[in-house]
């Protein structure tokens, strides 16, 4: 009696079938909280820019600062938020500001 060749088969594509299936659940694997709002310089909004916050251990989620200050921030798809917890938050303008600053 020949043995079947469909069991070792059978058994690599239900290995390969789970692998894929354990990859695509867990996704991402981290909360995130939804931010948005308006970047402020002297009370009025910041006119283009860039926002970044960056968490002490994680992926940082980063916006650009439209015309109006307003911004949403995003960490793996865009507007889908940040992060909980504490971050470092730092700003870059586009442009120099009155003053000579940036």
């Amino acid at each position: 009696m020949r043995p079947s060749s469909d069991g070792p088969r059978w058994l690599e594509t239900a290995l390969v079938a789970g692998f894929v299936l354990l990859l695509a659940g867990c996704g991402r694997g981290v909360s995130l909280v939804p931010v948005a709002g308006v970047v402020k310089v002297d009370g009025k909004p910041l006119p283009g820019g860039a926002i970044t916050v960056a968490p002490a251990d994680g992926r940082p989620a980063s916006a650009v600062i439209g015309p109006d200050g307003r911004f949403m921030l995003s960490t793996f798809e865009p507007g889908d938020g940040v992060t909980p917890g504490r971050h470092q938050v730092t700003v870059v303008a586009s442009r120099q500001l009155p003053g000579g600053r940036f």
